[in-house]
């Protein structure tokens, strides 16, 4: 059953979470943690344009040939503009590190919006940016009769996981209430099911999808025709892109 204007008004204008005992609300200028909110956001922007920006000069202009590996490398950039647009405006609406208590109801629309935006385009980034670093590490490692590597066949599963369960976790985050501005307006009658544990599953995904790449190219690393120094340092190099996936 819809509220009324005059209920809805009530609603949205009550508190958003009992404070604590002893504990006086602050609805006007709550204390938040902003500033480094926007100094870890930019920096992460910046580092992310960087290294693009490095990998289409090192395939555009020095080796004169782009692969679809940059094409999916652009895609996730362009998702992950979404992620950074959100990250943004949650700064001003209602800010990091506000204690929900300092909050109206009306406050939380917007942030659940957001983070709606955000779980979306998270979720387009990750299999499109580790999708390109397994492609590339197949025409690195195998280059011929790849349908004969167990690398290859490797590669080509955690692709595939990734892709389904990308698509698949766009869908479930969109489809959680009904209607689907109940995700964010939680004032309207809807059912929706329990989010944490898409949330759960999705954390799990990407944690073993990291721990496989990690693990991937080790065997044709060492069995490399080098000094175990040169073989360490190649190994590194390729968990490398790994390690910032576990670290996101």
């Amino acid at each position: 059953m819809s509220l009324s204007p005059d209920a809805l008004a009530t609603l949205l204008a009550q508190p958003a979470l009992a404070p604590p005992d002893g504990v006086t609300p602050n609805f006007d200028n709550p204390s938040n943690g902003n500033h480094l909110a926007y100094v870890v956001t930019t920096f992460c922007t910046v580092v992310s344009t960087l290294c693009l920006l490095l990998r289409l000069f090192a395939k555009g202009w020095l080796e004169k040939k782009i692969r679809v590996e940059e094409v999916l490398m652009l895609g996730a950039y362009g998702a992950y503009w979404g992620t950074a647009y959100a990250g943004y405006a949650l700064i001003d609406t209602p800010g990091y590190y506000v204690h929900t208590w300092n909050l109206h109801n009306k406050d939380l629309i917007r942030p659940l919006y957001l983070i709606l935006v955000y779980g979306c385009c998270y979720s387009t980034v990750l299999p499109l940016i580790k999708t390109a670093i397994l492609l590339d590490w197949i025409r690195i490692f195998v280059p011929i009769d790849r349908t004969r590597s167990i690398f290859w066949w490797g590669c080509i599963s955690v692709i595939t996981l990734q892709s389904v369960w990308g698509i698949l976790c766009i869908l479930l985050l969109n489809m959680q209430c009904r209607p689907h501005a109940a995700i964010w307006e939680f004032y309207l009658p809807a059912k929706c099911y329990n989010l944490p544990k898409v949330m759960l599953v999705s954390a799990s995904v990407q944690v073993a999808s990291d721990i496989i790449m990690c693990f991937l190219p080790q065997r044709i690393i060492w069995n490399l025709q080098m000094n175990w120094q040169k073989k360490a340092g190649v190994s590194v190099i390729f968990g490398c892109p790994v390690s910032v996936e576990v670290d996101r």
